[in-house]
């Protein structure tokens, strides 16, 4: 492996830290204000939530200790940062399992809003797809001992497969939902009006136009530079970014009126002025 290109991997591995612990940092804030404002919710959900931030967190700190193991102990060590160590490996696997967790609980929501289960199956078969790909190129990682391994798919039509089912499956994913929560009298199981009906479906839209924008810049990143670590490092930002593009959809909702008498609202979709919160407790 050339110098060029061994300095292009490690920088991309430490940028991915630094902007991951951003959005971690994010997804923490966001994870505070959902357990604080929506206390009535199921604890399916509020699992599903702290199962999320488990994960989140778990990535985090295996992903700064692959750049531990990079920066400082193998500074003096010439073949060191060329071997691809288990952490950088399971932190892979981390990501994975982020996105998996995350299109479930999105399908969930779809089937639930659903009248019948024919547009969820389609979106549903777009999902395992992706996600099938993004297992079958984990196992090829796993398989890896060293990042000059990279070369062998980094010229695989795998990749584009992967990354093409990504940005397909984020559409999909938000088509079906903006269809259904147009047409639902009922959001996330809470009544609510014509503008949070809209606020939602604007979120899930920008959302899905985010996810694939980034899918879409992944896969240039891989194209200018085929034979570096740079999809696969970017690919762990894009799911904290996918972290909290659910946990923004989660906020839009209603707040629960014992949460508005005891607690002001936190950012995001859930600032609003105090005529708007006497009328949505109203109408709730």
């Amino acid at each position: 492996m050339s110098t060029t290109s061994l300095n292009t991997i490690l920088g991309a591995v430490v940028l991915t830290g630094i902007l991951g612990a951003l959005f971690f940092g994010a997804a923490c804030i966001q994870t505070y204000n959902y357990y604080r404002t929506y206390r009535s919710d199921g604890i399916i959900l509020k699992g599903a939530v702290a199962s999320l931030w488990a994960v989140d967190v778990l990535h985090i700190v295996i992903y700064i200790y692959t750049i531990w193991y990079y920066v400082v102990d193998a500074l003096d060590t010439a073949w060191v940062p060329q071997v691809m160590n288990w952490s950088f490996k399971f932190s892979v696997w981390l990501a994975v399992a982020l996105v998996l967790l995350l299109d479930i609980l999105y399908m969930i929501y779809i089937f639930k809003l659903a009248p019948n289960y024919a547009v969820p199956a389609l979106v549903g078969l777009t999902v395992a797809a992706g996600n099938i790909v993004a297992v079958v190129l984990g196992v090829r990682i796993i398989i890896f001992t060293h990042f000059t391994n990279i070369y062998a798919i980094s010229s695989s039509a795998l990749i584009y497969l992967f990354f093409g089912l990504f940005c397909l499956k984020a559409v999909n994913i938000a088509a079906a939902m903006t269809y259904y929560l147009h047409g639902s009298k009922d959001v996330f199981s809470v009544e609510s009006n014509t503008s949070i009906v809209r606020r939602t479906i604007k979120l899930v839209v920008g959302s899905a136009m985010l996810i694939a924008f980034c899918s879409f810049f992944v896969l240039a990143c891989h194209l200018a530079m085929p034979h570096s670590m740079s999809c696969v490092v970017v690919y762990m930002i894009v799911s904290k970014l996918y972290h909290n593009c659910f946990l923004s959809l989660l906020s839009c909702r209603p707040i629960p009126l014992g949460s508005q008498l005891q607690n002001k609202v936190d950012g995001g979709c859930n600032e609003w002025s105090a005529k708007e919160l006497q009328d949505g407790g109203s109408s709730a």
